[in-house]
């Protein structure tokens, strides 16, 4: 079950982005995983990613979306751009956040669920800073599942049987 605070973050990030009106009328991350890059990197064109076996597994180099709050940065960059790493936004449950030592930076630590089961190895996790009275996020790192075609099959056995 996805916290409260991430569903706030995920409706504020989906009306930003309905306000700010894009261009062909659809959100940056209805596209999937190449429409939520082209959009990243028409926002933000300095924008470095890794890529593994043709999948996002990070995304740096420069500072990305500002909020007040690190947390209000992070869910909005999650809203928009989740995508990059074929993530829906609905399925990630936040579950850390990690004020760091230096820098006054702090990492919020997601993790995936498909239809309410916790997906095993998967892991997103984004970077904010806290300098000027206003946080950015820095960096996003992940390893997400992307759904079956026809989704998850049925159980075959039950809790108990497990």
């Amino acid at each position: 079950m996805m916290t409260m605070a991430v569903r706030c973050a995920f409706w504020v990030g989906v009306g930003a982005a309905v306000l700010a009106g894009c261009a062909d009328h659809t959100l940056p991350w209805a596209g999937g995983a190449s429409g939520a890059l082209g959009a990243l990197r028409e926002r933000y064109p300095e924008v470095r990613v890794r890529e593994v076996n043709q999948r996002v597994r990070a995304v740096y180099g420069t500072a990305m979306t500002s909020r007040a709050t690190p947390a209000g940065a992070a869910g909005d960059w999650l809203s928009q751009y989740g995508a990059v790493f074929g993530a829906d936004p609905l399925e990630l449950e936040a579950f850390r956040d990690v004020p760091l030592r230096r820098g006054g930076r702090r990492v919020f630590m997601y993790k995936q669920t498909m239809d309410g089961l916790a997906v095993v190895g998967s892991s997103l996790r984004l970077m904010a800073d806290e300098a000027r009275g206003q946080s950015r996020v820095l960096y996003a790192a992940g390893r997400i599942a992307i759904r079956p075609q026809g989704g998850l099959p049925a159980p075959t056995v039950t809790p108990r049987e497990a």
